[in-house]
């Protein structure tokens, strides 16, 4: 079996290494009016800490917007992971 890498076993600051990824949209209602809403989910390597941003839509900008308000709350990683899903892949 391999060594796990050095991010997830080396001691470091809480988000210092980060993954991100998105998950299927969720109802919200809000004023008696059902709404999809999407969930951008960042986690911590080492400590597995869950750290959701909630957007109203999965386009670029609502991604950025969700960094922008993580990154004043967790500071900016060292290094961030994300699986290249289309979420996540600019448009040409």
């Amino acid at each position: 079996m391999d060594d796990l890498p050095d991010r997830h076993v080396q001691k470091t600051r809480p988000f210092e290494h980060a993954g991100i990824d998105s998950f299927e949209p969720l109802s919200i209602k809000h004023d008696e009016e059902l709404k999809r809403a999407y969930d951008v989910i960042l986690t911590c390597a080492t400590t597995r800490l869950v750290h959701l941003e909630l957007v109203p839509y999965m386009n670029t900008s609502q991604l950025l917007n969700a960094l922008r308000r993580f990154l004043p709350r967790r500071d900016v990683p060292a290094s961030m992971t994300s699986d290249n899903g289309p979420d996540f892949l600019l448009a040409e």
